[in-house]
């Protein structure tokens, strides 16, 4: 029994020196690594001293009849050290997770645990320190676990207190025991599967690499046992041991090969199962036209596919797209984008990470938003959009990285595809718009001219009756009326025949100052019994600025026309204008009205629409007709001033008189 259970605490403390060595090279290796990372290499680095220790001690009882004294001596020690160091980084830890000062902590075991390194004598008071430093430790742990979001770290914490608990009972109770091997073991198992499984300590322990450390340890287990086979049968049965190590050796090689080629084919297949998956969600997306809903059908899709708790989808490209699942739109996070575009444009990332990412702002931004991984959508060089994934309580994606990099560039593809289709879709409205418009005209065209001769002769008679003494003594009221009736349909047919007309080739020929100032002035004089007031600002330099006349003339005219109307008696308008550069001038119309609804604005320049009883709605349709002629713009700002009116904002081409032809 005795050879059998040291044999026992070999394999155990071979394997946690494995296990405890494999977490030292990760933590080592981290970069940007905080407190809690260096107590838990303190604590790793001591069991792991600890189990090699004994493992060599145990090694040298087996291999030499007669082991050297002094390598045993400075064996023990080590593994004394490691085992009495220990618990106290262990505790430290435990206060480093709840996020308390550890500096009492320390000073509480530490010097009590070297002083007992220096003089290991009093075994009672070594097995009093393990206890009370263990104990503390599992407590921590326990109330660590409490104060965890996540179950999945909940379990963790409370594994990890049950594992270490057993381990120091196990102590207490069969010192020296293969079982002490073994359930020390417990607590790096625990943190190792955890690390694998969820991150822990920020650590990425992949797949493929659990796979090689599986068949190494399993290999390197075996081979111990067939090197112990061999020795005992060639003690025993006078058989030749290296015959019978050769022979095992061979038969693990014919079942390796098979095992390993099978789990990387099982790797391989599960990566092809979510890229299937994938390929399908994009061609499902195809189906959707509307881009805000292809946007959310995609969230949702990967979200549910990747089993991921928060993700975040966005276009860059205006009118921007959100998809969010499991997470609101803020607007208020909106404008941080800009640092992201910008960290991303520059380097050109396929991918950011709260971690990874070279830039400290960045990291800081996407863990203030509660996000592990940025992937921006790239079209061939142009950035689209930005995905990002929330992937707690893991923090790597491990072996869907690649999946996810792959996936982002089809789903830039399904983004740009939408836009395209929209924008196909937008241009043929637009073209069977302009087609129904063209046929208005002329049907509108035709309407005006037999229109406009009846009304010419209505008006002529209605002035002749009135110069009759008896009807205009009795009937003048009703002729004025209809004169007046007379007049505004004649405007409306005159609109009517401008709307159709095709806008003639402008040509620069009259200073735009002027042209403002009689437009203005004249209808300040003509509203002035109304108590509407016309008022200029116009900046004296666009004396030297050319503009076409006819074109011109009609566009200001109409906006002013519109803004007195909205303003209506008492009311005030006012005309501002200045050059915008060498060639453009920027032209101002500002009214003191009730506005202009939000609902409506998008619909005030088109024909025919207008919210007055006796208007023909073709006022700023002509504006933007001859506008689009021009080359020019126009913008809606309402309200405008104090929480009313509306203001008109328009630049057009211009030439300085220096550069007339």
């Amino acid at each position: 029994m005795g050879v059998t259970t040291d044999i026992l605490r070999l394999i155990a403390h071979i394997l946690g020196t494995g296990l405890h060595l494999f977490l030292i090279v990760l933590l080592v290796a981290k970069r940007r690594a905080v407190a809690a990372d260096r107590l838990a290499l303190g604590a790793i680095a001591c069991f792991g001293v600890w189990h090699f220790a004994t493992a060599a001690v145990l090694y040298q009882a087996f291999a030499f009849q007669e082991p050297d004294p002094a390598l045993t001596s400075r064996l023990e020690t080590a593994a004394f050290a490691g085992l009495i160091f220990a618990p106290a980084f262990l505790l430290h830890l435990g206060l480093a997770w709840l996020e308390r000062p550890v500096l009492w902590g320390v000073a509480i075991y530490a010097a009590p645990a070297a002083a007992l390194w220096a003089n290991h004598s009093h075994p009672g008071a070594v097995m009093g320190y393990m206890a009370s430093a263990l104990g503390a430790s599992v407590a921590l742990l326990v109330v660590a676990a409490r104060k965890q979001a996540f179950p999945a770290f909940r379990t963790f914490y409370a594994l990890l207190a049950g594992s270490v608990g057993l381990a120091a009972a196990s102590a207490l109770a069969v010192p020296n025991s293969a079982a002490v091997a073994y359930a020390a073991l417990l607590p790096v198992v625990t943190l190792a599967y955890f690390i694998y499984r969820y991150n822990v300590l920020g650590i990425l322990i992949g797949r493929r690499a659990v796979m090689v450390m599986t068949l190494a340890v399993v290999s390197a287990v075996y081979l111990l046992f067939v090197r112990w086979i061999g020795d005992f049968t060639a003690l025993r049965e006078g058989v030749f041991a290296g015959l019978i190590e050769l022979s095992a050796i061979f038969a693990a090689a014919v079942l390796w090969l098979p095992l390993f080629e099978w789990m990387t084919r099982q790797a391989s297949r599960r990566a092809e199962l979510y890229i299937e998956y994938a390929r399908q969600i994009i061609e499902r997306a195809e189906s959707i036209l509307e881009l805000p809903d292809r946007v959310q059908f995609l969230t949702d899709q990967i979200a549910t596919l990747f089993g991921f708790r928060r993700v975040w989808l966005t276009t860059l490209d205006e009118p921007r797209a959100h998809g969010c699942h499991g997470c609101q739109f803020d607007r208020h996070v909106a404008p941080a984008f800009e640092s992201l575009e910008a960290y991303v444009r520059e380097t050109k990332a396929e991918m950011a990470h709260e971690r990874r990412a070279s830039d400290g702002g960045i990291r800081a931004l996407l863990k203030g938003w509660g996000f592990s991984y940025a992937f921006p959508l790239w079209n061939k060089e142009q950035l689209i959009g930005m995905l990002l994934i929330d992937t707690a309580p893991r923090l790597y994606l491990d072996e869907h990285e690649p999946i996810l990099l792959n996936l982002s560039r089809e789903i830039s593809h399904a983004i740009e595809t939408c836009r395209l289709v929209e924008d196909k879709i937008r241009l043929e409205k637009a073209l069977m718009r302009q087609e129904h418009l063209a046929s208005l005209g002329k049907i509108a065209a035709t309407i005006a001219h037999e229109v406009k001769n009846p009304l010419s002769s209505i008006k002529a008679l209605s002035q002749l009756m009135g110069e009759d003494s008896y009807v205009a003594e009795r009937y003048s009221r009703d002729i004025g009326f209809i004169v007046g009736e007379t007049d505004r349909l004649a405007t409306g047919v005159e609109q009517l025949l401008s709307f159709s007309r095709p806008a003639p080739e402008p040509k620069p020929e009259a200073p735009i100052y002027d042209l403002l100032e009689s437009t203005a002035g004249m209808l300040a004089r003509e509203y002035a019994p109304q108590q509407i007031r016309v008022c200029r600002g116009l900046d004296e330099s666009l004396r030297d600025y050319l503009v076409d006349r006819q074109i011109t003339q009609q566009i200001v005219l109409n906006l002013l026309l519109n803004a007195i109307q909205a303003a209506g008696p008492g009311g005030t308008v006012r005309l501002t204008a200045s050059p915008q550069s060498e060639d453009r001038v920027a032209i101002e119309v500002i009214d003191d009205g009730p506005g202009i609804p939000e609902e409506m604005k998008r619909q005030v320049f088109e024909p025919f629409f207008t919210t007055r009883k006796k208007g023909t709605g073709l006022g700023l349709a002509i504006v933007k007709k001859n506008l689009d002629q021009l080359g020019g713009t126009i913008q809606l700002r309402s309200p405008a001033v104090n929480g009313r009116g509306s203001a008109f904002t328009m630049t057009i081409p211009a030439a300085r008189k220096e550069a007339a032809p």
